[in-house]
Parts: C-alpha cells; structure tokens; sequence
C-alpha cells in the first residue's frame, strides 16, 4: 500500500499533540509531587517543631 504524500507530516503533526499532552502530564504528576511532599513536611514541622508555629 502506498502512502500519501501528506502521510510524514500528518504523522508528525499528530506526534506534537501527544508529546504536548505528555508534558501536560509530566508537568501535572511533578506539580502534584511537590505538593504531596509539602504537606507531609508541614505535618512533620507540626508534630515535631511546635514553636515553630507560633503566630
């Protein structure tokens, strides 16, 4: 079967649109990451470095 012309580009066109939902993804995952490293840091502080705390 012979391929069109427009078959690399439309290829590589679509290829963009995944890579750019992976970063989206990649992106997300870190995001949520940091955040789930925060909070677990923030209850040590709380736990063991209560004056810390103090307002």
């Amino acid at each position: 079967m012979k391929k069109s012309p427009n078959y690399r580009r439309n290829q590589s066109c679509s290829s963009l649109v995944f890579r750019g939902i992976g970063i989206v993804r990649a992106k997300a995952n870190v995001a949520m990451t940091n955040l789930t490293y925060n909070i677990a840091r923030l209850t040590q502080i709380y736990r063991y470095h209560k004056e810390w705390t103090t307002v």
